[in-house]
């Protein structure tokens, strides 16, 4: 995944070529300041929460709990774990 945000962020229509292009400290680089500095949906939203969070908590800050920017980020539902029975009974439909 880390690889396809780099495409996007470059402007790289191919993937592969694009890792082929690079070296392997390169890409170790890349993924360092990404894991410090990153960018993208991802990371606008967790900014945007963080500001939500910051606005909050500004005025009330010494009076009550503050809020965690956590609170703020959408939240995805959870899809239930398949067990393996139920994973069996579909494959066995596709035979």
């Amino acid at each position: 995944m880390a690889a396809i945000n780099l495409a996007i962020a470059l402007g790289c229509l191919d993937v592969d070529l694009m890792l082929d292009q690079m070296t392997s400290a390169q890409f170790q680089e890349y993924l360092t300041f990404f894991a410090i500095n990153p960018f993208g949906p991802v990371a606008k939203t967790t900014r945007f929460a963080a500001q939500c969070a910051n606005t909050l908590n500004a005025p009330h800050w010494q009076t009550k709990k503050p809020r965690k920017y956590q609170e703020f980020l959408p939240h995805q539902p959870k899809k239930p774990e398949q067990s393996i029975a139920e994973q069996i009974a579909i494959m066995k439909q596709f035979s």
